[in-house]
């Protein structure tokens, strides 16, 4: 699922709120699940963030306590639009192609070729990210005892961190039942959930909150004129995209602020999004991605976190438990992954 996420420095403006950047510490301890992969620090990167996904949807999970971003993909989302590839009058060129070749001319052929036979344009459009989820978290202090893991038998991630005496839990998973990410916010004690939420893309979009606690980016991809290897360029915009994104709270406020969601002191907060595009067929992207995901957002509110994630468990476990995995058997467990991968670095140097 790996894409070229951009504009990482970019993020929401908190208004009023104040933020306290987080110190990570390396007091986090071992689950007994050896199947689980656990970091101390937050991801410094994308080859370090978490992935989670569907089929349908994919996240890739950082961790940061105070400024969260999530990396968001649509399975449908790609570069360029419908075309057809083919070069009027190239099959007229083969019998000269296969003399050359037959005759040792590899470059000569290779140049007549790349002339007149390959394909318009020569290069393939290329699979894009859809956008970012941010999340910037209002604590009251420094942070502590920091984990973030994801365990391989649920595939759900977790983040948890202890900030003036509050132990603060994420918990992320995308549902392959219910078609919809679903992020869960708790805290040891209650009114101590503060944060925006916001949503943006490296392709033109806007972003609206509406009533009732939604978020809504739409946007199209548009050719973004850098440059590109082995990567096909456009002449026009191509395919509609659209994210929705519903917050359900328990206590405290939860308030639209222009292009973001901002929550309050609430005792736990669920995240339910979902995205679609106007992914038709390969020939058709006239679609409403507006359509794709109100249902099924809707529906996952109606039903709740407890019934989402034992529908997620039930599905993800049902494929999982058919394997088993060994990480490193007592060494997986005790000490995190960022610390494992270097001490491997040191041995090949």
């Amino acid at each position: 699922m790996k894409s070229p996420f951009l504009s990482l420095s970019r993020f929401l403006s908190l208004g009023s709120l104040f933020v306290i950047p987080w110190s990570a510490a390396y007091g986090a301890q071992p689950t007994g699940n050896p199947q689980t992969l656990w970091f101390d620090e937050p991801a410094r990167d994308w080859n370090g963030a978490l992935p989670l996904g569907n089929a349908h949807l994919g996240a890739m999970v950082h961790g940061d306590p105070a400024k969260e971003v999530i990396q968001l993909n649509e399975s449908t989302f790609w570069a360029g639009y419908p075309h057809d590839y083919v070069k009027p009058g190239a099959a007229k060129h083969l019998p000269e192609i296969r003399r050359l070749l037959f005759e040792g001319k590899e470059g000569d052929a290779t140049n007549l070729a790349n002339a007149h036979f390959m394909g318009d344009p020569p290069f393939l459009a290329a699979y894009q990210p859809l956008g970012h989820l941010r999340l910037e978290n209002a604590l009251p202090d420094q942070t502590t005892k920091y984990r973030r893991e994801l365990d391989l038998r649920t595939g759900v991630a977790k983040v948890s961190f202890q900030s003036a005496d509050v132990t603060y839990t994420r918990e992320y998973f995308i549902s392959h039942p219910d078609r919809v990410m679903v992020i869960r916010f708790t805290a040891s004690a209650p009114g101590s959930i503060s944060f925006t939420a916001g949503m943006d893309s490296d392709y033109p979009h806007r972003t609206e909150s509406g009533a009732g606690g939604s978020l809504v980016m739409n946007g199209q991809w548009h050719e973004d004129g850098k440059p590109k290897d082995w990567i096909a360029k456009w002449d026009k915009p191509g395919m509609k995209f659209s994210c929705g994104l519903q917050a359900i709270h328990d206590g405290g406020q939860l308030q639209s602020a222009g292009d973001k969601l901002r929550v309050e002191k609430a005792n736990s907060v669920t995240l339910v999004m979902g995205a679609g595009t106007s992914f038709r067929n390969f020939r058709d992207i006239s679609g409403d991605p507006s359509s794709e995901w109100p249902g099924k957002v809707k529906a996952a509110k109606a039903a709740g976190h407890q019934i989402l994630l034992e529908k997620h468990l039930a599905d993800f476990q049902g494929k999982m438990d058919r394997v088993k995995l060994d990480l490193g058997g007592a060494e997986a467990d005790v000490k995190p992954v960022n610390q494992r991968i270097g001490r491997r670095q040191g041995r090949c140097r």
